[in-house]
C-alpha cells in the first residue's frame, strides 16, 4: 500500500501530532519504496513529493553534523613524543653545564643559564604531559560534510578550527608510525593547494573510512585526488 491504514500518510505526524517519529519514518520508507501516485490524486501526489524531497535531502547529507572525537590513545601518543621532545631539549640545555663542570668553572653564567633552561623545559614538558594534553584532546575533533572538512584544534589558551573545502583536496594519505601502530591509531594527511592538514589519533578503521569518504566527495567535485 502507498499509505498507512489511517489514510493520512506520514504527514499525519506533522498535521495532527499524534504519531511518533518512528511511525513517521516507517510511513516515509513505505512511500519511497512504492510507485509514485497518479497525477489524478493531487492530495496524495503532494504528500509524496513532500516526503520525497525530505528523503532525498536526508540521503544526500554527509555526516550527522556532529564533531567526531579522536581515539583516547592519542593522549598516550602525545605524551610519548612530548617526553622525547623534553629529553632532547634538556640534553641540549645541559651542554653548557657540562662545559662549565669540565673546563670553564670560572664562567658562572654558563651554570645559571644551563640550570634555568633545564628547569624551564622540564616544567613545561611535565605540565603538558600531566595537564595540557587533556585540554588538547578535548579541543581536537573533526567534522565531514558534503562541501568541507572542519578540523577543530586548540590548547589551554585558545580554540581554533581549519576549514578544508572538498573541492581543493588534492591528496589524501593515511600514515602510521611504530608508536601509532602499537596504540592502534593512524593519522590522515589531507593536502590541498599549498597547504597540508593532519588529523592525528584516528582508529585505523575510521581513518580508512574517512579517507575513502573524502576521496568520494572530492571525485564528485571533479578534482584530481590521489588514491592508491
Amino acid at each position: 500500500m502507498l499509505l498507512p491504514s489511517d489514510g493520512e500518510g506520514s504527514l499525519f505526524f506533522l498535521n495532527k501530532g499524534k504519531h511518533s517519529l518512528g511511525y513517521t519514518f516507517s510511513a516515509f520508507i513505505r512511500m519511497k519504496s512504492a510507485a509514485p501516485p497518479k497525477d489524478g490524486d493531487s492530495r496524495i501526489a503532494l504528500k509524496y513529493k513532500t516526503l520525497s524531497f525530505l528523503h532525498d535531502k536526508n540521503v544526500h547529507k554527509r555526516g550527522d553534523g556532529m564533531d567526531q572525537k579522536l581515539h583516547p590513545n592519542v593522549i598516550k601518543y602525545w605524551q610519548f613524543y612530548q617526553m622525547l621532545f623534553m629529553a632532547r631539549k634538556i640534553g641540549i640545555s645541559a651542554i653548557p653545564l657540562v662545559a662549565y663542570l669540565l673546563w670553564l668553572k670560572t664562567w658562572d653564567v654558563l651554570l645559571f643559564c644551563s640550570i634555568a633552561a633545564i628547569a624551564y623545559y622540564f616544567v613545561r614538558g611535565m605540565l603538558f604531559i600531566l595537564i595540557g594534553v587533556n585540554y588538547k584532546y578535548e579541543r581536537r575533533s573533526y567534522r565531514l560534510t558534503e562541501d568541507e572538512l572542519v578540523i577543530n584544534w586548540g590548547n589551554f589558551w585558545r580554540e581554533s578550527s581549519t576549514v578544508i573545502p572538498i573541492s581543493r583536496v588534492q591528496y589524501v594519505d593515511k600514515e602510521q608510525d611504530r608508536i601509532g601502530k602499537r596504540l592502534g591509531i593512524s593519522e590522515l594527511c589531507i593536502t590541498t593547494a599549498g597547504d597540508d592538514s593532519i588529523i592525528v589519533g584516528l582508529p585505523e578503521e575510521d581513518a580508512e573510512k574517512l579517507r575513502r569518504q573524502i576521496i568520494q566527495l572530492a571525485k564528485r567535485e571533479d578534482t584530481h585526488v590521489y588514491y592508491d
